[in-house]
């Protein structure tokens, strides 16, 4: 995985504690932690930019189940690309 972007505040903070920042090309208005997210582009506030995703080319999509209902997920999902999910059994 080359490049990834995050659709969670949480997701964030688990791919930059994992040193893969650099990986990360897009995450949510949200994300604050750790600093050295905050000139990472944005891609989602309330709900994803869907046409801001597809023009980056992520290798995965990283989203937190809690926070995108049933057809933000199908969405998220019907872009083509590589998706995790985390939960709080993940």
């Amino acid at each position: 995985v080359k490049t990834i972007i995050s659709l969670s505040p949480s997701s964030t903070e688990i791919v930059a504690s994992m040193n893969y920042s650099g990986a990360l090309k897009g995450r949510t208005s949200a994300d604050d932690y750790p600093m050295a997210v905050s000139g990472i582009p944005i891609v989602a506030g309330t709900k994803p930019d869907y046409e801001k995703i597809t023009e980056m080319k992520p290798d995965v999509v990283v989203y937190d189940a809690a926070l995108y209902n049933e057809q933000d997920v199908e969405k998220i999902k019907s872009l083509g690309f590589e998706t995790y999910v985390i939960d709080a059994n993940t």
